[in-house]
């Protein structure tokens, strides 16, 4: 069975075979994922040479290069850094979003560029928790984009994304289709937040694609994400500041994209 190309990193610790996962209709495996940083970044999938990646099972083809990788302290990695990944899938050139904080949780999730992986994100060396109601959809980023530098985020930011869908666990890279933009005022800062549900339809759990489809038949999803906005920030730092369609969506998105994608 010829080998999956996809971008992955496949970490062998303790005798346990840690097999990539995907979240995309582009052809990779579809086993559970055991961490974040044991997850495949497969929309970027090319069926080309045979890589790292593998469906079959560890005891028929992993247990003996687990070993020797164990013994020597190496681990195989074939893995692109998430917030460099393309914007838009290379396949079928879909917009990419890469999961932070999955939906259903209350502990936040950020992405750590240095480490290439998810960490909790911290007050005075806390992990922080929302005081609220758990995350009504999967938070992440739109990777290879950048907003515009500001107090808050010198060096700027990755346009953040709220994907309804259920829950997925960090690390995961979903092809979707934005829905509608989101923009927050926190603190005085505007942040755009795009509006997505998943590329393939069977991975949705509202049956929409516009903006129009959302407001129309499920008028109370818009109220939902707007309460939990304004009541799970801290110190009512944020304010709602406006609603728009998928268009506008997609024109903020090549706004910010990165000219290298």
């Amino acid at each position: 069975m010829p080998g999956w190309g996809c971008r992955c990193s496949i970490t062998y610790s303790a005798y346990t075979c840690r097999w990539p996962a995907r979240s995309t209709p582009t052809g990779c495996p579809t086993t559970s994922r055991t961490s974040a940083t044991a997850s495949a970044l497969c929309s970027t999938c090319k069926k080309s040479a045979p890589s790292a990646c593998s469906t079959r099972p560890c005891a028929k083809h992993g247990l003996r290069g687990s070993m020797l990788l164990l013994a020597a302290g190496l681990v195989v990695g074939c893995q692109s850094r998430f917030n460099e990944l393309p914007t838009y899938s290379d396949e079928r050139h879909l917009l990419q979003v890469v999961v932070e904080t999955p939906a259903g949780t209350n502990r936040v999730l950020h992405y750590d560029a240095a480490s290439n992986d998810f960490k909790p994100e911290q007050r005075a060396g806390v992990d922080r928790l929302i005081n609220f109601l758990p995350y009504p959809a999967n938070a992440g980023f739109v990777p290879s984009t950048k907003l515009p530098a500001s107090p808050r985020h010198p060096t700027g930011q990755a346009l953040p994304a709220l994907v309804l869908a259920e829950s997925l666990p960090a690390g995961t890279v979903l092809e979707v289709l934005p829905v509608g933009l989101v923009t927050l005022d926190r603190a005085g800062e505007l942040e755009p937040v795009v509006l997505a549900v998943p590329a393939r339809p069977s991975q949705r759990i509202l049956p929409v694609t516009s903006w129009r489809e959302l407001r129309q038949q499920y008028p109370a999803a818009q109220e939902v994400l707007r309460l939990w906005l304004l009541r799970s920030a801290e110190h009512g730092e944020v304010r709602v500041v406006g609603w728009r369609d998928e268009q506008t969506a997609e024109q903020q998105i090549r706004q910010v994209q990165q000219k290298s994608d």
